[in-house]
Order: C-alpha cells, then sequence, then structure tokens
C-alpha cells in the first residue's frame, strides 16, 4: 500500500539494495479505514509501554496521535534525540499498519507540552482519561452519538502516575470531557487502548458487519 487508499497485489520483479520493482496485477480499496477521527493525545511513557501504545492504537484505527509532555513523564526527551525517538516511532506506526491491513498511515506529531495541547482549538469532542472521574461519563456521551460520529474524538491520556489534579482540572476547564473506566486502576499502556476499544465499538467501525 502507498498511504493512499489503495492496496496492490504485485510481484516482485527486481530486488537490489539500491531499488526494488514490481509489477502490478491488481489495485483494490480495502475499507479498512475507520471513518471516525479519531486522535490520541498520549503522555510519553517508557520505551516498551509507549510501543505497545503505537502498536496497538494503529490497529483500533487512530488516525493521529500526540505524544504529550506532562508533569509526571518519567522518559525525558532531549531536543537532540527527537528526530531519532520520531523516526523509531513511524517505523512501528509503518509496520502496525502494514500487518493490520490499514492501507492508510497513522500520523504522529512531535512531543509538545501539555499546557501547548490544551491550547490547540480541536473540534472533536475531547476526552480526558482520569481515575477520579466520577462515573457514567460514557453514557452521556452516547447521547451525542451522531455529533461525535461525524466530529470525532480527542483522547488524552496521561503517563505512569497519572496526571496530577492540577492538570486534570485545567484540561477540563478547556473541554476535556473527564472518563473514568471502572473501580480498578489499570496501567498507563492499558488504559488508552481500553477507551480507544470501547469508544470505536460505539461511535466507529470495531461492531461493522464484514463486508463479502
Amino acid at each position: 500500500f502507498d498511504d493512499s487508499g489503495r492496496e496492490y497485489l504485485a510481484e516482485i520483479i527486481l530486488s537490489r539494495p539500491e531499488k526494488v520493482k514490481a509489477k502490478i496485477y491488481q489495485i483494490t480499496h480495502p475499507k479498512t479505514e475507520s471513518k471516525l477521527e479519531l486522535i490520541l493525545a498520549q503522555a510519553i511513557l517508557k520505551e516498551q509501554a509507549f510501543d505497545l501504545v503505537l502498536t496497538s492504537a494503529t490497529e483500533l484505527g487512530v488516525k493521529r496521535i500526540i505524544p504529550v509532555i506532562t508533569q509526571r513523564v518519567v522518559v525525558r526527551i532531549v531536543a537532540r534525540d527527537v528526530d531519532k525517538k520520531l523516526f523509531r516511532w513511524q517505523k512501528i506506526l509503518q509496520e502496525s499498519a502494514s500487518l493490520s491491513g490499514r492501507v492508510k498511515l497513522p500520523k504522529i506529531d512531535y512531543p509538545i507540552e501539555l499546557e501547548q495541547l490544551l491550547d490547540q482549538n480541536f473540534s472533536n469532542q475531547k476526552i480526558i482519561l482520569w481515575e477520579k472521574a466520577p462515573g457514567g461519563e460514557f453514557s452521556e456521551l452516547e447521547k451525542n452519538f451522531e455529533i461525535i460520529s461525524q466530529q470525532g474524538i480527542v483522547l488524552l491520556s496521561g503517563p505512569e502516575g497519572g496526571f496530577s489534579d492540577q492538570e486534570a482540572e485545567k484540561a477540563i476547564q478547556k473541554g476535556f470531557v473527564p472518563l473514568g473506566l471502572g473501580p480498578r486502576i489499570l496501567r498507563a499502556s492499558t488504559a488508552p487502548l481500553t477507551a480507544l476499544a470501547l469508544i470505536q465499538y460505539r461511535f466507529g467501525d470495531l461492531c461493522q458487519r464484514l463486508q463479502t
């Protein structure tokens, strides 16, 4: 696939270190991309956990990932390493997209501070995963099913240790709806994937019938 929405059935007829040639036999347009505009704003986690989130978020149809630096992020990225990290993350997204049958790559942004994220003017429904959310928020979100399905969702998920109360309260003031995920505390890598699966099932295409 070439990130255009098309997939090619082809035969490799030349393979050299400097170039590869393929003969195309068939072009298809698989319906594997979710119609839901789903953005994951993920606080940077330790390498293995962050890799898992990138891989699974791609499988779950996320279209854009924004790495976020928050107060309790334990991984500090120095400026000279940003491009190297970004290249590595892009490779993970590319491999995950290929393995999951996607025909478009999710985009990944340069890491930004939480304050910068909160100041962005998103048109999507904004959600913050917070263990102190009172509960029942998902039922309220479902009441706006048509709006969310059309506008999409920005999901903000925290680091190991979660958001500080001040960070969560500021996000709520900026229009993020707090969302809890039940009585148990989930790992920083488990919480966003659980939420993404729930969101895609209710507003996206996880419950879609297979087209034959």
